[in-house]
């Protein structure tokens, strides 16, 4: 039996993940199955950070690990939130910053049409 650690611990692309592989006789395992501690990320990539967790996964437990990082650029704030290192002081993070409005920057136009780049 093949087996892969799923450096993630959202039981939703858990879930996801295990019935993509299913088919292919891969078990797809956790790692809180082997007690494999959060990764840090603190890089400004989504592949950086996505390849720090699969690396971290994979060194405590010896077995190959799949990971991924995600996030949403918004065209319509330069790009925010985007992936911004969670260690970043909040006066340079815009996703950590406090506000006191819960309104949404004026620039942002609600009704446009959302513009999805690769």
């Amino acid at each position: 039996m093949n087996k892969l650690v799923i450096a993630s611990g959202n039981a939703g692309k858990l879930r996801e993940i295990a019935r993509i592989l299913e088919p292919l006789a891969i078990v797809a395992a956790p790692q809180s199955d082997f007690g494999v501690p959060e990764c840090p990320e603190p890089h400004v990539t989504f592949i950086e950070n996505c390849l720090a967790k699969a690396r971290h996964a994979s060194a405590h437990t010896g077995l190959p690990a799949l990971a991924d990082d995600s996030g949403i650029c918004v065209e319509a704030l330069n790009g925010a939130p985007a992936c911004i290192p969670h260690a970043m002081p909040a006066s340079r993070n815009p996703t950590r910053a406090t506000t006191k409005s819960s309104s949404p920057p004026s620039r942002v136009n609600p009704t446009a049409a959302p513009t999805i780049t690769a």
